[in-house]
C-alpha cells in the first residue's frame, strides 16, 4: 500500500506573491499550516498534505532551481 500511495503523491510549487497569502501560514511554526495545506490538496483532488514549507527546506534535486528562494512547496498523497 506504501508504494501505492507514493505514485499518487504530487507536489505544488507556489511563489508567495500568488495572491492567497499562504506564506503566513506555510512558512512553518504556524497553527494553520496543516490546515492551509490540506486545503490545497483536497482542492487540487488528493486526501492529505504530506509535507509542507518553504521551498528551500527542501533538498530534492527536483525543486533546485525550479523554485525561487520565496517559493512553497506542498506534497499531496492519497
Amino acid at each position: 500500500m506504501g508504494a501505492a500511495l507514493a505514485q499518487d503523491a504530487q507536489t505544488y510549487t507556489i511563489a508567495a506573491n500568488d495572491g492567497y497569502g499562504l506564506q503566513e501560514c506555510l512558512s512553518g511554526g504556524v497553527e494553520c499550516g496543516q490546515v492551509v495545506a490540506d486545503a490545497w490538496c483536497e482542492a487540487h483532488g488528493h486526501a492529505k498534505a504530506l509535507s509542507f514549507g518553504p521551498a528551500s527546506h527542501f533538498a530534492s534535486a527536483a525543486f533546485k532551481g525550479a523554485a525561487s528562494a520565496e517559493s512553497y512547496v506542498i506534497s499531496c498523497g492519497g
